[in-house]
């Protein structure tokens, strides 16, 4: 049987009195490559944060690998990373092997020295991500693109079985995308890893995604991006707001 990563039951959660999840329920599996898509404030980013904890759950249940979200501790399991690319200051003084091996510091210890084991850490990580040629490099010299990369071998060090992306591709040009899901292809399929992405990228994600949930506050769809990519300008314009030439604009 494969195994259950994530399982959502029932899941609802609102920002005072204003709703954004509404009775979700859906199962994430071992080696799935999931998206998640959806309008503005359809609750996209907010399933993340429950996910990883950042919110308290209010209504319904997470279990992680098969374990309840309260009792949970096992947090190297899962790798993270965020809109960091649109955000990251260039002039930021440290290399990328800085960058990559202070993923480490939760297990090592906030005042403890890095030593050589876990340089060869931070440096697998980087092939799996093509750039450990730019380990010494400076991460304000490299594109948007190949930052992106370096938060992900940060977040790919602690070897999580499960990985998961927010946006991770605003702020990048669109040569830098292709490249962006052609490297989470390789992560998925050849890695293993499993991956969560929550994103505006319909175009790509259909392209490459095993399996896309649109969402509303509630689910909408959830099928594989074969069937996804199959839907008609109507269907599309009811569940995603659009035609299906427009998806990647939502």
């Amino acid at each position: 049987m494969t195994s259950e990563i994530v399982k959502i039951n029932n899941l609802s959660y609102r920002y005072e009195q204003n709703p954004v999840l509404n009775h979700l329920n859906f199962t994430l599996y071992k080696s799935d490559y999931l998206g998640i898509v959806g309008p503005n404030g359809s609750g996209k980013s907010t399933i993340l944060k429950l996910i990883l904890n950042l919110l308290t759950l209010q209504k319904g249940e997470i279990h992680l690998f098969g374990e309840s979200i309260q009792r949970f501790n096992d947090w190297e399991k899962i790798g993270y990373v965020s809109q960091k690319a649109a955000s990251f200051n260039s002039g930021f003084p440290a290399t990328v092997e800085e960058v990559v091996i202070s993923g480490l510091t939760k297990k090592v210890g906030m005042f403890k020295a890095f030593n050589d084991s876990h340089r060869k850490e931070c440096i697998k990580a980087l092939e799996k991500v093509g750039l450990s040629q730019f380990a010494k490099r400076n991460i304000g010299e490299l594109s948007g693109g190949q930052q992106q990369r370096v938060f992900i071998a940060r977040a790919l060090i602690n070897n999580p079985e499960l990985l998961i992306l927010d946006e991770p591709t605003v702020g990048i040009d669109e040569q830098h995308v292709k490249e962006f899901y052609e490297l989470l292809n390789e992560l998925n399929r050849k890695h293993a890893f499993t991956i969560l992405l929550v994103t505006h990228d319909s175009d790509f994600i259909t392209k490459n995604a095993t399996r896309i949930i649109h969402m509303d506050k509630t689910i909408t769809f959830d099928a594989s991006a074969t069937e996804f990519s199959k839907l008609k300008s109507k269907e599309m314009h009811q569940i995603y707001g659009c035609t299906d030439e427009g998806r990647k604009e939502n």
